[in-house]
């Protein structure tokens, strides 16, 4: 598909090896979507942290499992805040982070494809004073800490035919196959 090329990966093989690729994270244009089941009192943290292409902190969330359902922007907030709206009542929960920044720095999260928060960052809303310095980075790597107990799996959100990103793996790879009937 043309316009995807840079989503490309290619899998370099060497012998019996094959190195491993990580592809470049855009929250602006491709959400993060995590996957988790823990259970509200359970005191369970998803905790995202992201970077910039040289590693530099640009921001992170964390989603607590406490008696009731918190978030905390990284470099932003100075303590755990409610969801503005309830989350739905399912144990499986899928989390969609995104981030917007065409008219300033937003920051939206869904659950099981309901909005729970939908912010604008700001000196109004962030109590860290250098948090603009953090989130103009451009977000380019992820990384779950040790202390992110409620992250099960994650991956990029794909969405419609238009803005689904293409997978391409080129393998140059012979596989041979022997069957044998044992009698």
């Amino acid at each position: 598909q043309s316009g995807h090329n840079d989503r490309v990966l290619k899998l370099t093989t060497s012998g019996n090896w094959t190195a491993v690729v990580k592809p470049a994270v855009d929250l602006e244009t491709t959400p993060l979507e995590i996957k988790t089941n823990s259970t509200l009192g359970s005191g369970d943290k998803v905790y995202v942290l992201f970077y910039n292409s040289q590693g530099e902190d640009a921001g992170g969330v964390v989603i607590s499992f406490f008696s009731y359902p918190q978030y905390w922007i990284e470099s932003c907030s100075s303590d755990y805040t409610n969801f503005p709206s309830n989350l739905p009542a399912a144990v499986d929960k899928v989390w969609r982070i995104s981030l917007n920044k065409t008219s300033g720095i937003g920051l939206q999260i869904h659950c099981n494809d309901v909005e729970v928060l939908n912010t604008l960052l700001s000196d109004d809303t962030c109590s860290y004073s250098n948090w603009r310095k953090y989130w103009s980075r451009d977000v380019e790597k992820i990384a779950f800490p040790e202390w992110d107990t409620a992250s099960d799996y994650y991956r990029l959100y794909l969405q419609g035919e238009d803005n689904l990103i293409y997978l391409l793996i080129f393998c140059n790879i012979e596989i041979a196959i022997e069957c044998y009937i044992l009698t």
